[in-house]
């Protein structure tokens, strides 16, 4: 074989196994589709069950802090940049301190919900407000099955105020509702811990301890209805909403930061959203009134002592100037005074931004640290003007520290009074560096559950899975799809190979109903592919029948449902009619015979009564007559008759064999549709007795190479042997179809 050869072989091959996959999960299409409409039918369920998710956000303005102190805008701009501010920002957000008074202003800590039927409770309650409930419907859906502990839809109970002792939170209680406004309370135990009436405020207590303090302002439900109660503890309820947000800035260095929420219950999160914003902007006000507060109460404390030391060193210099007169100062002592004082003012200012910033960072802050140490760096040259002042001469020296003290004193003097004036001003209309730009809204439309997402996923995932279901059948099943298998595996002869008719299953479906006409597929339909197929049969069998000496032709079937009574009916009207040859049907099934039912015949008298001798040959024998194209065509049927206690023994009794040869003589070819071989020896026996064709009926794709081999030793221990197989009811689809053997229409 040349490589041109073995390519277009290789080739062949890899369509022949994608023919059989194709065939595969056509053949399980229905099965497949009921797959993906399962799936979409669990999805739409989750769809239905699954409580909605809703998100909202908020959107808030940081602007750029600037110092509150004309001079220390360049230290702010060095010491710290946006991207750092807006984290600090996007913590205080999240922080306790914020969250904690959300929680507590909305009393988040308080969860009370009805008691809804497990699973399908609460979407059943929602889908009944949202489709059948009246807007201004007060009124309670009726429970179903009775179960009236649950909710139903209508429901509604609301809490004034709820408190627990320690050992009863994040505990969840049991509230029943009574009649007339009148309830009960149970602990995770079940016992009572108390009970009381709606607008009133009713205390269980243990000795003198306090367990549990309720007020009801509304309470609407069937007496019965149970309601689930959670007081939980602040902690937890911070934690909780902490993870739950999210805040995120829209861009690097943009100022604006976006706050998220997701929860079950659009109001409440539009509520707790735009709570978060409201008390961030107050603290943020408040903050900035505290840092300038602190900064003044700073300045203040320095502006007396610094006016007391500005008096004793303005009178220093009162003395000096009656004592020693007017003193000429050169120059560069002047300019050096200047440097002093200018050093002075410096680290005042940085000691005046030490105190705003310790009120916001820690020790270890980076800003803190370079603050400390410029403000060392400034001392140090404070103290090396000051040596280069004691090595003036000594009355130059007396009259420059004089004048030090006082122009330095003087100059700092000046500045924080300044410093306090525009403070008091700046607090008086102190506003926060946060704006809220937009304040959230309720959701309309839920995030999830994602309704076309699911949909689609569950129709993928059904198709899959139907597929892979499909495939792993018939990996598992191992049924016999293909030509080759039947060849080289079970090394047998291909008969024939019969493509499927859907004009036979409607005659299959007749064939259980009373007919007097044969309803056989040869006559109502001589052009039919299938018949077709016989035809070919018929050739192939005339060549193997000159080579015996019984006209004799056994039709056999693994398994009940293969197709032999449809062979051997129709192979005999086709036979009688090309060859105008004596035909004998004969239905060897004595235990479920309906091949009679197929040419309208009655079952009895038949084989069963001829081998008991009850009835003569000639009289079971029917000779049927048809008309095709115009053609008087006869073949003679010999049904099973009635059914005997013991079928195998009736056939081996003799008497059978004598049949055989009786009617060997009477007709030119004997074709026997025998009963199923495994489970049941009437088709060895017959099969041994006939002594020499024996057909095998394998039903493509639903038959297993097991079967087909057990069925073949079967015939071999009772001493007789299957000649060829037909492959049966091939789907036309199949790349083992039958165009794959030359016949094409």
């Amino acid at each position: 074989m040349n490589n041109l050869d073995s390519s277009r072989l290789a080739q062949h091959e890899a369509e022949i196994d994608l023919g059989i996959y194709w065939t595969a999960i056509t053949e399980k299409k229905w099965f497949i589709v009921f797959i993906v409409f399962l799936a979409m039918g669990i999805a739409g369920f989750y769809i239905i069950i699954t409580i909605p998710v809703y998100k909202t956000n908020t959107i808030l303005q940081l602007e750029i802090r600037n110092s509150p102190l004309k001079g220390l805008d360049d230290i702010s701009s060095m010491l710290s940049s946006d991207n750092q501010e807006t984290l600090a920002e996007i913590e205080i957000i999240r922080s306790r301190h914020v969250i904690g008074q959300v929680v507590k202003k909305l009393r988040l800590d308080t969860i009370i919900e009805p008691r809804y039927f497990p699973i399908i409770g609460e979407g059943f309650t929602r889908y009944y407000k949202k489709y059948f409930a009246d807007d201004n419907d007060n009124q309670l859906m009726e429970p179903l099955w009775g179960l009236s502990q649950f909710a139903w839809g209508g429901e509604k109970i609301k809490i004034d105020h709820l408190t627990v002792s320690t050992s009863y939170e994040n505990q969840t209680l049991k509230l029943i509702a009574g009649k007339n406004n009148h309830y009960q309370l149970y602990d995770v135990e079940g016992n009572l811990l108390l009970e009381g009436y709606v607008g009133k405020l009713v205390i269980a207590k243990l000795e003198e301890e306090i367990l549990v303090e309720v007020k009801l302002v509304e309470l609407q439900a069937r007496p019965g209805t149970e309601f689930i109660i959670i007081k939980e503890s602040h902690s937890v309820t911070v934690s909780k909403l902490q993870e739950k947000l999210e805040v995120t800035e829209k861009s690097r260095d943009s100022g604006i930061l976006e706050l998220n929420l997701e929860g079950y219950k659009p109001v409440k999160i539009k509520q707790i959203l735009n709570t978060i914003a409201q008390i961030y902007v107050q603290q943020n006000i408040e903050r900035k009134s505290q840092e300038i507060g602190n900064m003044l109460s700073f300045v203040n404390k320095q502006l007396p002592i610094l006016k007391t030391s500005l008096k004793k060193a303005e009178a220093r210099l009162r003395v000096y100037y009656k004592k020693y007169g007017t003193v000429n100062v050169e120059l560069e002592t002047h300019t050096l005074l200047n440097q002093l004082a200018e050093v002075e003012k410096r680290i005042s200012s940085l000691e005046l931004a030490l105190v705003n910033y310790k009120s916001q960072y820690s020790k270890t802050n980076p800003i803190l640290v370079i603050l400390k140490k410029q403000l060392t760096q400034l001392k140090s040259e404070r103290t090396a003007f000051n040596k280069r002042i004691r090595r003036l001469p000594k009355a130059e020296m007396d009259l420059v520290e004089v004048m030090r003290d006082v122009e330095v004193t003087s100059e700092v003097y000046a500045l924080l009074l300044n410093k306090a004036q525009e403070l008091e001003i700046t607090k008086a209309g102190v506003i926060g560096t946060v704006y809220i730009v937009d304040p959230a809204i309720i959701a309309i439309e839920p995030i999830k559950p994602n309704q076309l997402l699911i949909i689609g996923m569950a129709v993928f995932s059904g198709l899959f899975l139907g597929i892979f279901l499909a495939l792993l059948r018939k990996a598992i099943h191992a049924s016999i799809d293909s030509v080759d298998i039947i060849e080289q595996r079970l090394n047998l002869d291909i008969y024939a190979i019969v493509p499927h008719s859907a004009k036979q299953t409607k005659i299959t479906k007749k064939c259980r109903k009373k007919f007097i006409e044969p309803q056989i597929l040869a006559i109502q339909n001589p052009n039919e592919l299938a018949v077709e197929s016989l035809r070919s049969l018929r050739t192939n069998l005339q060549f193997t029948l000159m080579k015996t000496k019984k006209p004799i032709i056994t039709i056999n079937g693994s398994v009940p449902g293969v197709g032999k009574s449809f062979i051997s009916s129709n192979l005999a009207q086709i036979i009688a009619n090309n060859t105008s040859k004596r035909v004998l049907l004969i239905d060897g099934d004595m235990r479920k015979a309906h091949l009679h039912q197929c040419f309208g015949q009655t079952l009895s008298p038949g084989l069963s009564e001829i081998i008991s001798g009850k009835c003569e040959l000639e009289m079971a024998i029917r000779h049927i007559s048809s008309n095709i194209d115009d053609k008087e065509i006869e073949i003679s049927l010999l049904p099973a008759g009635i059914r005997p206690s013991d079928p195998s023994e009736l056939l081996m009794n003799g008497q059978f064999q004598i049949v055989l040869e009786t009617v060997s003589k009477q007709f030119d070819l004997i074709i026997i549709d025998t009963p199923p071989i495994i489970g049941i020896t009437d088709a060895a026996i017959i099969g041994r007795l006939a002594d020499n064709i024996n057909l095998l009926v394998i039903r493509a794709g639903e038959q297993t190479i097991k079967e087909v081999e057990l069925s073949i030793k079967l015939f071999e221990k009772s001493s007789a042997k299957i000649t060829g197989v037909i492959f049966n009811d091939v789907s036309l689809k199949s790349s083992y179809s039958y165009y794959e053997y030359g016949y094409k229409y």
